[in-house]
This record gives C-alpha cells, structure tokens and sequence, in this order.
C-alpha cells in the first residue's frame, strides 16, 4: 500500500488470528517490506460472525497492494500502474449435503 511519509501504526487483521501492530517511519520514495506468521487465535463461542463483502484486490509486484486500482503518481520511482495485476473477490458459497 501508498502511505504518505512521516510515522505510521500499522495493524494486520485477518479472521481467526490474533492482530498483530507495529510502529514504522515511512520515508518518501522508500519501499518497507514486512512478513510475519500471525499466531491462530482462540476460538470464541460468543463472538459474533460478521461477513465481509468480497472486494477486487489490485497489487503491483514491489509496488502497491490495496483495493482502490493505483493512481499513476502516487507510486514510487520505477513503478508504473500499467502492470497492476487485478485479483477479483472471492465468494465461498455454502452447499447443504444431501441428506
């Protein structure tokens, strides 16, 4: 993703896995590269089932990743919203088995 420079919390969510935060200074024309393993969280009886609506994700390799398509110059030196490889939304569709 395209972050204006300056300090930055970034918080990575995904369902079924603890939220992982930390802090980075975003530099202009700087690419930051960060991997981690989210830690499976525990399951919760209570907690509610929200669906998310499936969106179009668009990601330039090295560049840009986020669902809004890149805008030209908002992307680093070298990078070119021309290769934007579009992935469409996923729909997992629930089936009954027969009985």
């Amino acid at each position: 993703m395209w972050l204006e420079p300056g300090p930055r919390r970034i918080e990575l969510r995904a369902d079924g896995y603890e939220t992982a935060t930390f802090d980075i200074r975003v530099l202009e024309d700087q690419t930051v590269s960060y991997r981690r393993d989210l830690a499976r969280a525990e399951a919760r009886s209570d907690a509610p089932r929200v669906a998310a609506i499936p969106k179009t994700f668009y990601v330039v390799a090295g560049c840009y990743a986020g669902d809004k398509p890149p805008a030209a110059g908002r992307l680093p030196s070298g990078c070119s919203a021309r290769n934007v490889r579009t992935i469409p939304p996923v729909v997992n569709r629930l089936t009954s088995k027969p009985q």
